[in-house]
């Protein structure tokens, strides 16, 4: 089969486009910190007066004076000196415009985004003395609230002189937008994220594996974490993460949606995630601790106010816990932002694998604010979604990329979607050949025939699964799902003998008291 030349066309550009849109800034103090830079713009090929690097603190905290001194200004006079940003008179319709003296905007700008490397300082401390010029026009929960990410209070430098209230978080004017191209410094914005985590092996895989999945795609299961809460104040954290299940729903991904109350817990079978939205804990724990198996390119975000309080310490905070899992991108909060600052999951699922942004744009369009709490972790260019799904499978299949299976079952889904009896993407998935050595594929059709009520041939495919399958959490889920079906079809004692070597297989893990339970009421049935 032949991959039409538009597609070939549109993956030589994402593989081999020169990013002078990008200015890397590195601490030069840190060896780590200018190898993970240099690391970065070798392989999105980013012109070397795009890299900078600046001397300043190596602590994760610094105060608002070392802020100002070690890195906006210093990042200021070199993007400037350099012409990748030029201010000049600012405009009268410019919303900020109040006629003062010195008040500059972009005139133009040949950057978007704006890269820390591993080693630039985390977050502005709270700085006690300070007194707003320009008070904020916000709740009063903000007064004297103008600790912020190092992160988020860069992406407002297109303003910085224009005075602006540093008490709670600016109204960002471009959340929600659907013209990607907006986001620009020249509109007041500047797309600002890190390559950091625990280590500068982490930081640097986090590039990576951007490319590789923007190369063969990002594939895998995505799970959604909810808290089934109530209280109105609340709620909308839930509505966020239900807007995103349904999202990635509808582009194809087998979804898993918790409804309880407790995270996701230990021992679940976290497979194959390539999405991952939960709340609200303050520190890793259950399966999302050290349980759960990450996909090359994987994003995963967990809703807590204090998720990146440092990216260092992967057992103190949610956002290195997720990295140093696997994840290749993330978002979190340095201090407190209250749900109305976190960004709007829903928004930022919808914009990045629907409308196809890439992460940078999409984190930056679903934040309420900014000169807040926020810090992008990852790839801000990073696109695995910019191909349609056809054009995916078409190129997967010329590869013969082992990862056409998920493509396939992606395809799948979306015929039953649209309404087709099961027969139809059963035959689908069989017509290639890889299905006969594809565990995964085998599990699918087992999935399908088990929701459709074909109990006896989802036994069978669930049989034939685990005889393909080589990982052993994926086969937990196979047992489970296999004894299942046998006792639906009323194959009750090969339903127990299923059981029972699941609860050998796996007699540490806390889930297996599920197949505990399924078994001791098959045996307590009457015969």
């Amino acid at each position: 089969m032949r991959i039409p030349s538009l597609i070939l066309f549109v993956l030589s550009c994402l593989v081999s486009t020169s990013h002078a849109e990008v200015a890397v800034i590195y601490n030069s103090r840190s060896d780590d910190s200018k190898e993970v830079a240099e690391h970065y713009a070798e392989q999105r090929n980013i012109p070397s007066e795009n890299v900078i690097g600046l001397r300043m603190s190596r602590t994760e905290t610094i105060d608002r004076k070392e802020f100002r001194s070690q890195i906006e200004t210093p990042i200021y006079d070199a993007l400037t000196e350099r012409k990748l940003l030029t201010f000049g008179a600012i405009s009268k319709e410019h919303p900020l415009a109040n006629g003062k003296e010195g008040q500059q905007e972009v005139t133009e700008a040949s950057i978007r985004y704006l890269v820390l490397c591993h080693g630039v300082p985390l977050r502005i401390s709270k700085d006690s003395g300070h007194t707003d010029k320009v008070p904020n026009q916000l709740m009063d929960i903000f007064d004297n609230r103008n600790e912020a990410a190092v992160d988020s209070e860069l992406s407002v430098l297109p303003l910085i002189h224009i005075e602006h209230a540093l008490d709670g978080p600016l109204r960002n004017p471009f959340y929600a937008f659907t013209n990607a191209t907006a986001l620009n410094p020249t509109n007041g914005i500047l797309m600002v994220a890190r390559l950091d985590g625990p280590t500068p092996e982490i930081s640097k895989r986090l590039v990576d594996d951007a490319i590789e999945a923007e190369k063969n795609g990002l594939w895998g299961n995505a799970y959604f974490d909810l808290r089934n809460i109530q209280k109105p104040e609340y709620k909308m954290g839930d509505q966020w993460i239900a807007q995103g299940a349904e999202v990635c729903r509808l582009n194809g991904f087998d979804i898993t949606l918790d409804q309880k109350p407790d995270l996701f817990p230990k021992g679940f079978p976290l497979t194959d995630a390539a999405y991952y939205l939960g709340w609200y804990s303050g520190s890793p724990e259950g399966a999302l601790a050290d349980d759960i198996s990450f996909r090359k390119g994987a994003f995963a975000y967990h809703l807590f106010s204090f998720s990146a309080s440092t990216l260092r310490d992967a057992k103190r905070s949610w956002a290195p816990s997720l990295l140093a899992n696997g994840a290749a991108a993330t978002i979190g909060n340095v201090y407190e932002p209250y749900l109305g600052g976190t960004p709007h999951l829903g928004l930022f699922t919808e914009r990045f694998i629907l409308r196809r942004y890439s992460f940078g744009e999409a984190a930056y369009v679903s934040q309420q604010g900014l000169s807040w709490q926020a810090t992008v972790v990852g790839d801000p260019l990073y696109r695995p979604f910019a191909l349609p799904l056809e054009s995916q499978m078409f190129k997967l299949m010329k590869e013969k990329n082992p990862n056409l299976e998920w493509a396939l079952i992606k395809a799948a889904n979306h015929s039953l979607q649209s309404g087709a009896e099961p027969a139809e993407p059963v035959d689908f998935l069989l017509s290639h050949d890889i299905s006969k050595r594809s565990a995964l594929i085998q599990e699918k059709i087992a999935a399908i025939y088990l929701l459709g009520g074909k109990f006896t041939e989802s036994a069978e495919y669930f049989g034939r699964a685990l005889g393909l399958n080589r990982d052993n959490k994926r086969r937990f889920r196979m047992m489970f799902g296999r004894s299942t079906a046998l006792a639906a079809s009323g194959k009750k004692a090969e339903a127990i003998r299923q059981l029972e070597e699941l609860i050998s297989s796996y007699p540490d893990n806390p889930q297996t008291s599920h197949a505990r339970a399924q078994l001791h009421q098959l045996q307590s049935q009457p015969k």
